[in-house]
C-alpha cells in the first residue's frame, strides 16, 4: 500500500514541466468575457500567462 500511496501523491502533485493548463470559462447571457474571466479568477485563482483559456458563450 505504501507504494500505491506514493504513486497517487506523485500524480496529485505538481503538473509536469511543459504541460499547459486549460481553463474553460462560461460567459453568461449579458456578461462580457472580461467579467466572466474576473469571476472565474475570483473563484479559482489567477490564470497564468502561459495558460490556455476557452470561453463558452451561453446564448
Amino acid at each position: 500500500m505504501r507504494n500505491l500511496r506514493t504513486r497517487v501523491q506523485a500524480l496529485e502533485g505538481t503538473m509536469p514541466v511543459g504541460v499547459q493548463r486549460w481553463h474553460r470559462i462560461i460567459v453568461g447571457e449579458g456578461q462580457t468575457e472580461a467579467e466572466a474571466r474576473a469571476a472565474y479568477e475570483a473563484k479559482h485563482g489567477a490564470i497564468g500567462e502561459d495558460s490556455c483559456v476557452v470561453f463558452r458563450v451561453v446564448v
